[in-house]
């Protein structure tokens, strides 16, 4: 059930990410981060935090998701 909550949260964030509504991205990827925390879903909030001018919080992220997967190149290419 776990799973399957993780990944349902996962597919609304990006649609909602893929239309522009940031606020309500940020919100669902902290969701999803409280289920299974990775570098890909704190690269993803840390974009949507950058979207909405949040930079202090994208940066945030952006350091969390690197402490994820150091080599997770998105973050040092797309976020900064």
């Amino acid at each position: 059930m776990i799973r399957f909550r993780f990944v349902f949260l996962t597919i609304i964030n990006d649609c909602y990410h893929l239309v522009g509504d940031y606020e309500k991205a940020t919100e669902l990827y902290s969701k999803a981060i409280e289920i299974h925390p990775d570098a890909i879903l704190y690269s993803n909030r840390s974009f949507a935090y950058l979207r909405r001018e949040w930079y202090g919080y994208a940066l945030i992220d952006a350091k969390k998701a690197l402490e994820y997967d150091s080599r997770y190149i998105k973050v040092s290419c797309d976020d900064f």
